[in-house]
């Protein structure tokens, strides 16, 4: 009787530690689902989580409907309907044709200069003839990173670039608006302002998709090795009132064509034109870097 009743009161003892790790399994998990939730709006700073909610705004296959017009404003700009995905995409895939984007290599002498290099292969592509070089050192606003008293200290990546370009490791970038900017200065300089207009994600937030179908070649922020960002850097800034936060291995690249499969890039990191990077992996970098862009489209063109 004693051995029956051990055994039941062990039996019970089990089953409340299952219980209680299955409890604690589920609580691990939730917490690891908030954490990486909350990750990816701080990976973009303060500046691009008011923009439209880009979690919101993706495109899901399964909601395209029969006569699906486009997503700007509900015109269909080509004037075509589609009574299927399929149909949409065979036209979208006869108009994305890969464009022939000269390759800016940012190495060796600005081994964290993709944002510029990237910004100059679209100013080339558009006929000006402006140099890396030229682009860092006379229209690219950039402010300094330091340590003091174990803090690190530099300024808001949205308004210049954080560190140096040039250095190895002190240089840690910017986004789209402080690049958008020196794009527009170089435009003004080589009086092309009043032949092109900038299009950026902070008043357009559309998915990679989309962009690749343009007719024109586009800068994506993405990560080094094309996968999600999820780790940052912080740093306070400089009177120590605000804390701003930039992705580890953030990478500008430029986005040049697509097809069934695949994306085509000019990756400043590889002297080759039209590198192909599988359309899911892209995405997924894509988004988790905020769907960062900047295109410039002629004013005599009606491209949508």
């Amino acid at each position: 009787m004693k051995i029956k009743k051990k055994s039941i009161i062990l039996c019970i003892i089990i089953l409340a530690l299952v219980i209680s790790n299955v409890f604690f399994l589920k609580l691990y998990i939730r917490e690891q689902r908030i954490l990486k939730n909350a990750l990816i709006p701080s990976l973009v700073n303060d500046y691009f989580t008011n923009k439209k909610n880009v979690v919101n705004y993706l495109i899901q296959k399964e909601n395209y409907s029969v006569n699906f017009e486009l997503e700007s404003g509900g015109i269909n700009p080509y004037n075509l309907y589609f009574k299927t995905l399929e149909e949409y995409d065979i036209f979208r895939m006869k108009n994305s044709n890969k464009k022939d984007v000269p390759v800016v290599f940012q190495n060796p002498f600005y081994p964290n200069g993709c944002e510029s290099a990237s910004a100059v292969m679209l100013l080339n592509y558009i006929g000006i003839d402006i140099t890396l070089s030229n682009f860092i050192d006379n229209y690219l606003e950039k402010n300094s990173v330091y340590e003091s008293d174990g803090e690190r200290y530099g300024p808001d990546p949205s308004l210049t670039y954080a560190g140096d370009p040039a250095s190895n490791n002190r240089g840690w970038g910017a986004f789209e608006p402080v690049v958008a900017r020196s794009i527009t200065k170089v435009l003004e300089a080589y009086q092309k302002d009043r032949e092109f207009n900038l299009l950026l994600s902070e008043y357009d937030c559309k998915p990679l998709y989309f962009l690749a179908a343009e007719n024109y070649p586009v800068i994506i922020w993405v990560t080094i090795d094309y996968q999600e960002a999820n780790e940052i850097y912080n740093w306070r800034s400089y009177d120590g009132k605000y804390t701003y936060t930039y992705p580890k291995n953030s990478h500008t690249i430029v986005l040049t064509g697509m097809d069934k499969d695949y994306y085509y890039i000019n990756d400043p990191l590889k002297n080759t034109k039209n590198v192909k990077v599988p359309k899911e992996q892209l995405e997924k970098s894509f988004d988790s870097m905020g769907r960062q862009f900047i295109s410039l489209k002629h004013i005599d063109i009606n491209f949508y």
